[in-house]
């Protein structure tokens, strides 16, 4: 059943009643006159709106309305003490005063506060090894040195060659 045919079918009882406008009734007539399946599907509606009128009529008692009502005052009654007994009976009185209501509203916000403070101090987005850095300022001065360390591993053949080279020369 295509989208289109399931926009006409929720109005196909409507188109039975006689309750469209025209330019409406034209709209699902010619549907119809092209989709076999919406056709058989307003057969079916027809033919259960004839046999309808076969069925007897039930009528209501004349109290009917008396005992509905009174039926529903039952029902929620039950429902009212179901809910009551479900909940332990202190929960439901359990109130705080505006006094003890203000005073718990401020220590939660200012456990808030501290929780997002030390949050935000552990999260300060500068990396431990920038920090120790900047502690030990003094060691880090002459870092272009220690990032060549591959040239201070020969220190001592270097030394040796310039006491060698001077050893030459004098």
């Amino acid at each position: 059943m295509s989208r289109e045919c399931k926009k006409y079918q929720k109005r196909f009882v409507a188109y039975l009643d006689r309750e469209l406008c025209a330019q409406e009734t034209k709209l699902i007539a010619a549907h119809l006159t092209s989709c076999t399946v919406c056709r058989r599907e307003v057969q079916e509606l027809q033919e259960l709106f004839q046999a309808l009128p076969a069925l007897p009529m039930i009528m209501p008692s004349e109290r009917y309305d008396e005992q509905f009502w009174q039926k529903m005052r039952v029902l929620r009654q039950e429902q009212a003490e179901g809910r009551a007994k479900r909940w332990l009976p202190g929960l439901l009185d359990f109130r705080l005063s505006r006094r003890t209501g203000l005073a718990a509203s401020g220590a939660l916000a200012l456990f808030l506060c501290v929780v997002t403070f030390f949050a935000l101090k552990q999260n300060s987005g500068v990396p431990r090894n920038e920090l120790y850095i900047a502690k030990d300022i003094e060691l880090y001065s002459n870092m272009e040195v220690i990032e060549n360390s591959e040239i201070l591993e020969n220190f001592e053949v270097i030394n040796m060659l310039g006491d060698l080279e001077q050893e030459e020369k004098g």
